[in-house]
């Protein structure tokens, strides 16, 4: 079982540069991925990648992960912010910024974890 710290070293050694065509493995998704690293919120959760989609949780290993924030997929030159659990056709947010991207789920996240910490669900 990988600590919160470990999984994130194991998923930025997975996709870094140089990436070769055609690879899961894209720039778009390494932006998403260092951006999301040096940000405090999304650094201090356990993260999740599958294809395109980088899912941050609570969880302290990969089997305890509960699809409730937000999640940022990058694709095509586009970044958005999903709804989790994912519901198709619904996107919160979508720029060409990993940045922005990844600061908007970091504010909705913030913003769950203050209602769930005041008894609201």
């Amino acid at each position: 079982m990988r600590t919160r710290e470990e999984e994130w070293n194991v998923i930025l050694g997975e996709y870094k540069p140089p990436h070769l065509p055609n690879s899961r493995a894209t720039e778009e998704v390494w932006q998403l991925l260092s951006v999301a690293y040096n940000n405090p919120t999304f650094r201090a959760l356990y993260p999740s990648l599958s294809t395109w989609s980088l899912t941050v949780s609570d969880a302290d290993s990969f089997a305890d992960i509960k699809d409730e924030l937000p999640a940022v997929s990058a694709a095509s030159g586009e970044y958005r912010v999903l709804a989790w659990p994912y519901r198709e056709g619904v996107c919160l947010f979508l720029t060409s910024d990993p940045t922005e991207a990844v600061e908007f789920a970091a504010e909705l996240i913030e913003a769950r974890r203050a209602d769930t910490s005041e008894g609201r669900p």
